[in-house]
C-alpha cells in the first residue's frame, strides 16, 4: 500500500480552520474558520474561491464559524457559529442565505442527515436539536447532558444520535421515542468529537484525556482503544479572544473513512494529522504537514479516495489516501474473528476466484447491507471465512 500523497492545497483563511466539508459530487470542499467566514472551494483549476460572510461579530468570541456541512444533494452549506446562529447557504451563489437563532449559546456543530430531509445541531446550551431541512423549521430537543455539547452525529439510518462533550459522557438517542437509550462514561476528559461508522453499529469518540475509543453500540462493549492517541501541550490559542478554540490537550476531531469505513482520521493538539488502521488496531500512517500549531479538522471524501485537514496555520490540505478496499467492523470477543464489510462485485471476484476449491464451512445467508456483504473471518490459524446473518 502506498502512503499519503498531498494532492493540493488552499490558502486563503486567515485563522484556524475549524472544519471542512466535501461536496457529494466531489467538486468542492467547503471549510469553516475563526476569521468569521466560510470558505468553498473548487477541484476544478483556475476556478475561483466563495468566501461566504455573515456571521455576526458582535464581541471579539462572536462570529468564528465552528462548523460546515453540505447537504447530501450538495444543493446547500450548512454553518454554525459562536454568535447561536446557523446558517444555510448556496454554495454556488454566493449571497444567497437562510439565517435562523438556533441557540442561547455557541453553536458547536451542524450536521445533516443522510437523507438531507433533517440536520441536526448543538451547543454550549447544553442542547441538541433536530431540524427540519425545507423550512429550517424547529422539531425537537435532546436534553440531558450536564455541561457544553461539543459533538453530535447522525446514525447512517437517521434512528440514532451520538454526542459528546465537556461533562466528560458519550451519549446515545434514539430518534424515536426522543430519549438518551445509553450513556458512556469512559472518558475522564471532555469529549471533544464523535463520530459514527458507515455501518451504523460502532461510534468512535476522542478526548481531553488524550484517548480515542470505539464502542459497538448493540453490545455497549469498548472494542478498541487508543491510549495517548494525540499529546499536546496545552489549549489552542483562540486568537479572537476570551475562550479556547478546543477544550485542552489531546485529540480534536475523529472521522471513519476510506473504502467501507476501514480507516479513522484524528487531528490534535501536537499538530499532526493520524490515520489509524481498524482492522490491525494500531497507528497506520502520522502526517506532518500543518505547521506552528495544533491540527483541528479532517474530513475524508466520500468514496475514501481523499481526505482533507486543516489546522491552526489557516492552510487547508487535500490528500490522496491511496487505502485499500476490505473493511472491519468488530473484533469477535471470543473468537479472535473480525468482521468485514465487503463491496458486492469484490465479493463476486473473490467467489469467482475460488469456484474450484472447496467451500468455506459454515456458510450461512448472507447479511445485506449498503450494497455489501458482512463476512466473518478467522485468523491465520483458522482462515476460513463465512457470511453472517
Amino acid at each position: 500500500m502506498q502512503d499519503p500523497t498531498l494532492d493540493r492545497s488552499f490558502r486563503g483563511h486567515k485563522d484556524v480552520i475549524t472544519d471542512l466539508a466535501f461536496k457529494p459530487s466531489m467538486t468542492q470542499i467547503a471549510s469553516g474558520s475563526m476569521d468569521n467566514s466560510v470558505m468553498v472551494w473548487h477541484f476544478k483549476p483556475q476556478m475561483r474561491a466563495f468566501r461566504f460572510v455573515g456571521h455576526k461579530v458582535t464581541s471579539k468570541k462572536h462570529g468564528p464559524v465552528t462548523s460546515v456541512d453540505f447537504s447530501p444533494s450538495g444543493n446547500l452549506l450548512a454553518s454554525a457559529s459562536r454568535d447561536k446562529t446557523v446558517r444555510l447557504w448556496t454554495p454556488n451563489v454566493k449571497g444567497d442565505v437562510t439565517v435562523f437563532k438556533a441557540h442561547t449559546s455557541t453553536v458547536r456543530t451542524v450536521r445533516f442527515s443522510q437523507d438531507g430531509e433533517s440536520f441536526l445541531t448543538c451547543s454550549d446550551d447544553k442542547s441538541i436539536k433536530i431540524w427540519s431541512t425545507q423550512r429550517a423549521k424547529f422539531q425537537y430537543t435532546l436534553a440531558g447532558h450536564l455541561n457544553w455539547v461539543r459533538s453530535a452525529r447522525f446514525s447512517p439510518d437517521f434512528k440514532m444520535v451520538v454526542s459528546g462533550g465537556d461533562d466528560k459522557s458519550v451519549k446515545l438517542w434514539d430518534l424515536t421515542s426522543k430519549n438518551c437509550v445509553k450513556t458512556y462514561f469512559d472518558h475522564t476528559g471532555m469529549v471533544t468529537s464523535t463520530a459514527f461508522h458507515p455501518a451504523g453499529t460502532i461510534v468512535a469518540t476522542a478526548s481531553t484525556d488524550r484517548s480515542i475509543k470505539l464502542f459497538d453500540i448493540r453490545t455497549h462493549k469498548l472494542i478498541q482503544h487508543y491510549h495517548d492517541a494525540h499529546v499536546g501541550a496545552g489549549p489552542a490559542s483562540d486568537t479572537k479572544g476570551g475562550e479556547s478554540a478546543w477544550a485542552g490537550g489531546g485529540p480534536n476531531s475523529v472521522n471513519f473513512g476510506g473504502p467501507g469505513g476501514n480507516w479513522l482520521i484524528s487531528t490534535g493538539m501536537d499538530g499532526v494529522v493520524k490515520i489509524w488502521d481498524l482492522k490491525e488496531g494500531h497507528l497506520f500512517y502520522t502526517l506532518h504537514g500543518h505547521k506552528n500549531g495544533p491540527t483541528t479538522a479532517a474530513a475524508f471524501s466520500p468514496e475514501g479516495a481523499f481526505f482533507a485537514t486543516g489546522g491552526s496555520d489557516a492552510q487547508l490540505m487535500v490528500w490522496k489516501s491511496n487505502f485499500d478496499a476490505g473493511v472491519p467492523l468488530t473484533a469477535d470477543d471470543t473468537g479472535g474473528k473480525y468482521h468485514f464489510l465487503v463491496p458486492i462485485n469484490l465479493l463476486k471476484m473473490i467467489i469467482s476466484s475460488i469456484q474450484d476449491k472447496s467451500r468455506p464451512r459454515h456458510a450461512s445467508s448472507p447479511h445485506r447491507a449498503n450494497n455489501a456483504i458482512l463476512l466473518l473471518c478467522g485468523t491465520s490459524s483458522n482462515n476460513h471465512c463465512q457470511s453472517n446473518s
